[in-house]
């Protein structure tokens, strides 16, 4: 189903490319192109959203799984590092947080886990988050540090 949602969502980006480029034909339609930049913008992220979800259905071996999950918190950045609020600041931390840790990347996991769990984000993201960072601390085998992160 992720896969199925990818191959979607690519085709929306590709239509909505074609959109901005219509928009920009014959005097600049600013509203047209706004929209489709828009709606770009939103298929980027559900696409970083659908190759996590990809990753995660894969055998944790297979050669390919670390790079869809890299490419999805690369491309999750966009949001998770935007200096204004973009409504989905938090939601990009813990994502990409928890792509960078079933990768590999478990300190720079911890650093994104840490900042998603905070008071503007909704609670369902700080929970996650503060899931997230035991998970990250028991693959460290830092034991004491995840207990602690229980309390």
């Amino acid at each position: 189903m992720a896969a199925l949602a990818d191959r979607l969502l690519q085709q929306a980006s590709i239509s909505l490319a074609a959109g901005m480029r219509d928009a920009e034909k014959g005097g600049f339609n600013e509203p047209e192109y706004m929209r489709n930049y828009n709606a770009t913008s939103e298929a980027d992220y559900y696409g970083a959203w659908a190759g996590y979800f990809q990753a995660m259905a894969m055998d944790p071996d297979d050669a390919g799984r670390k790079k869809l999950l890299l490419d999805a918190a690369a491309t999750l950045g966009t949001w998770a590092d935007a200096k204004e609020d973009t409504g989905v600041n938090n939601q990009s931390l813990l994502l990409r947080g928890k792509a960078l840790a079933e990768a590999g990347e478990l300190d720079k996991a911890a650093r994104d886990l840490a900042k998603a769990n905070n008071a503007k984000a909704p609670e369902w993201v700080q929970y996650q988050a503060r899931y997230q960072t035991v998970v990250v601390d028991l693959r460290k085998k830092d034991f004491a540090t995840a207990h602690a992160h229980l309390q």
